[in-house]
Parts: structure tokens; sequence; C-alpha cells
């Protein structure tokens, strides 16, 4: 498994917001360099929360385990020339006035096609596998190995109607806020795990690539990156695990 470090983490932005009625904190966006399965560079984003309370002990920076994958396929892309958080606050993370938390994970491969972006999606999952190992060692209780071992992907983005298994967003131009995210979603579900909807399965492709807006009237509008991300995303299995696992002295994954 690819490693990354800690030490990398890098605060990239840093506001004060309510988080689902606690009292307010700081928000710090953190940026965390590692190399994929094929050794091409990518980054974490995710937002540590850091309360305001001086008496209540601060959380790990540990990365979310639900996550996004976005692909910045253009000339030259890489971690220097693109600005990672920026996207993440716009697209993933800054849209509403409280989302659940999530992670964006970036790769960076200039030229490649979506079936390129496809397969190497499909490769990375069965490199580092699901969040469910991360999952599972908390529920267990297993003492941490905090060898800065990196998170899993989702099992599955599979949530009724949305038909498919895996989801990825694509960059291809320099100017994502005017020329959008591809959305591209694919390995349909089969027939048995439709129900009820089975009979409907045959009028979805088996590949599904739209284009979307991004940043459009604060995502509140159907139609863009924003509400495809919050309406696909379902993070009752990894719902405060953060807090468990800090309980038990993780402080990476």
């Amino acid at each position: 498994m690819a490693n990354h470090d800690p030490s990398a983490q890098t605060g990239l932005d840093v506001r004060r917001r309510s988080t689902g009625g606690r009292a307010p904190c700081r928000c710090i966006t953190r940026e965390i360099p590692f190399q994929a399965h094929d050794g091409s560079p990518a980054i974490m984003v995710f937002d540590f929360h850091v309360s305001v309370d001086p008496f209540e002990p601060p959380l790990p920076a540990l990365p979310d385990l639900y996550s996004f994958a976005l692909y910045v396929t253009g000339p030259g892309a890489s971690p220097t020339t693109f600005n990672s958080a920026e996207v993440y606050r716009v697209a993933i993370q800054g849209a509403f006035t409280y989302v659940e938390p999530v992670r964006l994970d970036v790769y960076f491969l200039p030229g490649a096609s979506v079936d390129v972006c496809m397969v190497h999606y499909a490769a990375e999952k069965v490199h580092r596998g699901t969040y469910a190992r991360q999952v599972q060692a908390v529920e267990r209780e297993d003492p941490p190995a905090n060898a800065g071992g990196l998170p899993g992907l989702v099992p599955s983005y599979l949530n009724l109607p949305s038909w498919w298994h895996h989801d990825v967003l694509l960059v291809s131009g320099k100017d994502w806020k005017a020329e959008g995210m591809l959305f591209v979603q694919f390995n349909r579900a089969e027939r048995e795990e439709c129900h009820p909807y089975e009979d409907e399965l045959d009028d979805h492709p088996r590949i599904m690539v739209r284009r979307y807006p991004v940043g459009q009237d604060n995502g509140y509008s159907a139609g863009t990156i924003e509400r495809c991300v919050d309406e696909i995303k379902s993070v009752e299995e990894v719902r405060g695990l953060i807090a468990v696992a800090a309980e038990l002295g993780y402080t990476t994954w």
C-alpha cells in the first residue's frame, strides 16, 4: 500500500462554520500528497474541524473515509498547477450551509481519456481496498498501527435510483468553473441489486458520462456537480467513526 507523510499536511483554508448545531469551530482544509497505485501523483483533500472551546480535546486530522475521486487530465496537470482545495470547497463541501464531511482524492493523468480514468480508478480500488477495512478495525477496537496508511475507497455508490457502483469526476480544461466537469458513472448494477426498480435497469446505459456546471447558485439548482455529489453520497456507515477512532488513539488510517 502506498503511504503518505502526515507531516506533509498543509492547512490551506481556515474559517469558522457551524457543524450541525454544535458550537462554531475552526475549519481547516488540508491537502495530503500521496502516490496512486501506478506511482502517479495524487492529493487527498478534506476538512478538519477544530473546536474553539479550549477545554474540548482536539480530534486527530484523519481524512474522512467517504470520498469522491477527481481526475485532472488537462495538459501539464499536476498538484502544483491545479488548485485541489478550491475545487473541494466549491464542488464538494462549500455549496451548502451544512454538509456531511467527505474527502476528495485528486489524481493527475495528463491527456487521459474517460476510459483510462475508469480503468485507473478500478485499479486504485483494488490496490487500496475499500473503507470497510477501516470501519471494521474501529468497530473491533483494534489498536492503531499509525503507520501512515491510506484510507480505502467507497465500496459502492449504488443508491437507487442511481444505478452505478462507481462514480468519478473529471476535469479536462483549465477553467473548470466556466467549463464544468464530467460526471462519469460506471459498473452498472445487476438486476438482482435493483429491487424494486429492476424493470427500469435496462433504461440506463452501462456507462453514463454527463457534463455539469459547477458553482452555480451555490449548488442549490438541480443539474450541478454539487447536487450530483450531495444526492448520491451515503455516509451513514462512517458517520461518527473519526471520533471513535480518536478515542482509540488513531492518528492515521
